[in-house]
Formats: C-alpha cells, structure tokens, sequence
C-alpha cells in the first residue's frame, strides 16, 4: 500500500481530479480552499495572498498508486 498526497493550486485541480478519475485507483480524498505556502509562494485566500490550494489523498496498492505518481509526474 502506498499513499499519495498531492497539493496543487486551485487553478488547475480540475486537471489533477481528471487524471485521478482517469486511474485505476480505486478512491481519493479531496480537501478544498487549503491555505499555505510553499518555495516562497503564499496562497492565505485574501488580498495579499490571493489564492487557495487543494489537497488530493489517495491510498491504493502499490502498483495503482505508480501508475498514478507516473501520471502526474
């Protein structure tokens, strides 16, 4: 069992829910409006920081959980 967790921005996880749905994974969770910063690159949903991110989980046997890393990579 392998457990993949994705984060990305909101403007393109309609993309990553696609090729999640396009795998033989069997299930995902999806968390919305995830608020955080990364690489110096701050999503807080306001003014300053205008943004939001998702956050994909999803946990399936090793080899589905490969083909859905080698998907998005």
């Amino acid at each position: 069992m392998k457990l993949v967790w994705i984060l990305c921005n909101e403007s393109i996880a309609e993309e990553v829910r696609a090729v999640l749905d396009e795998t033989p994974v069997t299930g995902y969770t999806v968390w919305q409006n995830v608020l955080g910063t990364s690489s110096g690159e701050a999503h807080w949903g306001d003014a300053v920081w205008p943004g939001k991110n998702w956050a994909f989980m999803a946990v399936d046997e090793d080899e589905r959980s490969m083909r859905l890393i080698g998907l998005l990579g």
